[in-house]
């Protein structure tokens, strides 16, 4: 279904729904995401069927949270967070313009030679 949309060019028609819309509906996306991966976080079973079900369900075996499982989690959230190296040196680019490179060279850089020779970015104008 995503490849018809995608063949038809339907992503042009979000340009016609409201900012405030997208924006809501962002969130409720969001908070939908998180209330079914908290229990996870927290290694308890939740359950409940809708955010504000799942929330009580949630909020009601906090006291049963696995204390491994919790902290496991918080490490890999804690490395996720702050993982990026300040300062390191990022650079955008619009696209990567490859030419007569092989797709494995390009795709696999750590089992081959650079691809630089390859390839050249192609810096995003201001």
């Amino acid at each position: 279904m995503c490849v018809v949309a995608w063949l038809l060019r339907l992503s042009s028609l979000v340009n016609f729904i409201s900012e405030t819309i997208l924006l809501g509906f962002k969130a409720g996306a969001a908070l939908t995401i998180a209330m079914t991966q908290l229990p996870k976080l927290f290694g308890v079973k939740g359950g409940g069927h809708g955010f504000f079900e799942s929330a009580v369900t949630l909020g009601s075996q906090l006291p049963d949270t696995n204390f491994a499982v919790l902290a496991f989690g918080l490490a890999a959230l804690a490395v996720l967070l702050l993982g990026e190296r300040p300062g390191a040196p990022t650079r955008r680019v619009d696209h990567l313009s490859c030419r007569e490179a092989p797709a494995w060279q390009v795709l696999l850089p750590r089992h081959n030679p650079p691809p630089q020779r390859y390839c050249q970015a192609i810096p995003i104008r201001s």
